[in-house]
């Protein structure tokens, strides 16, 4: 008997991008990117992504909307550098 499967989800957190402010809770915070991969499975272990997407999201709300292209691009090099910033301040 094999055990196949799809639509395990894993979520990886870039870091933060922006402040903005939340339509849905109005806090003003640094919103997160934050990326789901869709993995095929096999005997229930992750073999490989076969979808993946990325979302900005509030950190107090969970509020999110997904951003493609180049403001993915943008938004991933925003948080690259924050983190960079905060791992530097310690």
């Amino acid at each position: 008997m094999i055990i196949i499967g799809w639509g395990h989800q894993k979520l990886k957190r870039l870091g933060p991008v922006q402040k903005l402010l939340c339509p849905n809770c109005r806090n003003e915070d640094f919103w997160e990117l934050r990326q789901i991969g869709t993995w095929f499975t096999f005997f229930f272990i992750p073999i490989f992504p076969y979808s993946s997407q990325s979302y900005l999201c509030c950190p107090i709300c969970g509020a999110s909307r997904q951003v493609e292209g180049s403001e993915l691009e943008s938004c991933r090099a925003q948080a690259e550098q924050n983190m960079a910033r905060l791992k530097e301040t310690g």
